[in-house]
């Protein structure tokens, strides 16, 4: 069972120099104390891409680069007052505190993901019955490291780190379990356009030093697992130099695949219950079809692989045709569009670029691609995991694993780009065991396994192979190839000495440049009387 974000009384936060410059700048800019601080790491998934959504496993590390929000509650105030710590790139903004507002996706702003958050709280509150928290002015300062549009989760970082200081602010955090807050994060960060899954708020939230954390969405109740990685393994991230901009790009390619998904579990469903095969509860994602895969074709991944390629076929199916393969269920009652109406208009968009007018015939849904991704990139998680539990374990093994996600997040899911398949083909060129995309992809990061005795020649390789051509100077070369170790996982602090100005701290963060070990989970730090 998940535990709570302990909640610790500090008073001194001397050693972090970073957590004192957020807490300086605070007073200088809103000429009071923050009332909370709350830090969330980004993280790097070593693999199992594209399956949280669906009712898969994953295998991610949260990573040094983090999210900082120091906050403070303001009655005399009728707005949210958001500024960051790089206001050049930030525009500072002011938004209305009508938790019922919709946030504006179509004009992208780094300030709806602190909404996201704060509408996903008032939701949580008034849905668990413990009243609706008093509706009052805020002013929030940002900082944060993590790279955006990278695939290292910068945005669902700000959304944790904001959602633990609206949580502890509102007096909510201490009744929730690191399960709980991972969960709402999740859902909250949908309003901001994109229908993904929990990975990137688990790991956040629940990682553990030295280890990956298996997190699996295949049970009825999320279950994580911290998993010992090899000591002679480094993972080094190495961006393509292109940035992914997820949400921005959300309803012609994330969200399309997330469609995609459901509609092939829903099609696979009604195939199956045609063969007689017996459904075994509610099927909205792959995973759910699992049993019934088993029960025909057998119970390992490999084998409900095969039996997807024999049911589905290759050409892509238009909404027209699955409906009718679904009972005549049209496709918005399929994508519950009450629910998910950014499904709908991912599906609709697409169609309507390859037939115009006419979306509902237009062929554009990839559905046996997408779903032998996933029971093939669920089967090299599996396989991943039991590898770092044998003794011996050879890394090129595991990099072997790496490289294949990689050929199928390219082939079968379509999420590479000519820039990340350069990448990958240089840094196996360059000495790495293997790489593959991390995140959701279109750009951003590679993530290469590397004998950690090999990180450094790897790393002078790869700036002559590949990069000296497209950078100007070897000294940016730390903010393009940089090796992450797997960190620790949440705490939260607070202090009650606000009127001393000062907050405490037992469990200092580790502070690095960008080759760093990956930090622990969200931090808390609470101001109080």
């Amino acid at each position: 069972m998940s535990q709570g974000l302990e909640i610790q009384d500090l008073c001194n936060t001397a050693g972090d120099s970073r957590i004192q410059n957020v807490v300086q700048n605070f007073q200088k800019l809103f000429g009071q104390p923050c009332d909370v601080l709350a830090r969330a790491p980004g993280r790097v998934n070593v693999i199992g891409e594209h399956v949280d959504y669906s009712g898969g496993s994953v295998l991610p590390i949260a990573v040094g680069q983090d999210c900082i929000v120091a906050l403070r509650m303001d009655s005399s105030l009728y707005s949210m007052q958001l500024r960051s710590t790089r206001p050049q790139e930030f525009t500072p903004l002011e938004c209305s505190i009508d938790p019922q507002q919709p946030i504006n996706t179509s004009q992208h702003t780094w300030g709806n993901y602190v909404l996201a958050a704060y509408k996903g709280v008032h939701e949580h509150m008034a849905s668990a019955g413990s009243g609706k928290p008093s509706v009052m002015g805020l002013q929030v300062l940002v900082d944060g490291n993590v790279p955006e549009g990278a695939g290292l989760s910068s945005s669902s970082a700000l959304v944790v780190a904001s959602m633990l200081s609206l949580l502890t602010a509102y007096g909510a955090l201490a009744s929730m379990t690191k399960s709980d807050v991972a969960k709402l994060a999740s859902r909250s960060e949908r309003h901001v356009g994109t229908e993904g899954g929990g990975m990137d708020q688990a790991v956040s939230l629940m990682a553990h030093p030295g280890c990956a954390l298996h997190v699996r969405f295949d049970q009825p109740q999320m279950q994580v697992e911290p998993v010992q990685l090899p000591p002679n393994v480094c993972f080094a991230v190495c961006h393509s130099l292109v940035e992914a901009q997820k949400a921005q790009g959300a309803v012609t390619k994330f969200n399309m695949r997330v469609a995609e998904c459901r509609l092939a579990a829903k099609v696979l469903q009604h195939l199956l219950q045609g063969q007689g095969v017996k459904v075994h509860a509610s099927v909205s994602v792959l995973g759910h079809v699992v049993p019934m895969l088993g029960a025909a074709f057998g119970d390992s991944y490999a084998a409900m692989h095969e039996g997807v390629r024999g049911l589905l076929h290759a050409h892509a199916y238009s909404a027209d045709e699955v409906a009718a393969l679904c009972g005549g269920v049209p496709l918005e009652d399929l994508l519950l569009a009450a629910q998910s109406p950014n499904l709908v208009k991912a599906v609709q968009l697409t169609a309507s670029a390859a037939k115009a007018g006419e979306w509902q015939s237009a062929p554009c849904l990839q559905l046996q691609q997408r779903a032998l991704h996933f029971f093939s990139e669920c089967q090299r998680v599996f396989d991943f995991k039991s590898a770092c539990q044998q003794a011996g374990t050879k890394l090129e093994d595991l990099g072997a694993l790496l490289t294949a996600s990689h050929r199928s997040c390219a082939d079968l899911y379509e999420c590479s780009c000519p820039e990340l398949e350069e990448v990958v083909e240089a840094a196996i060129a360059a000495g790495a065991k293997g790489a593959r995309l991390t995140g959701a992809g279109w750009g951003g990061c590679i993530v290469c396994l590397v004998h950690a005795e090999e990180a450094a020649a790897f790393r002078d390789r790869l700036w002559h192979s590949h990069y000296a051509s497209r950078i100007d100077r070897v000294e940016l070369l730390d903010k393009c190839v940089f090796c992450v170790d797997p960190g620790g996982g949440a705490s939260v602090f607070t202090s009650q000495a606000k009127s001393s100005g000062c907050m405490h701290v037992v469990e200092l963060l580790d502070k690095y440049a960008f080759c760093v070990d990956p930090g622990g989970g969200a931090s808390v730090f609470k101001s109080q009387a």
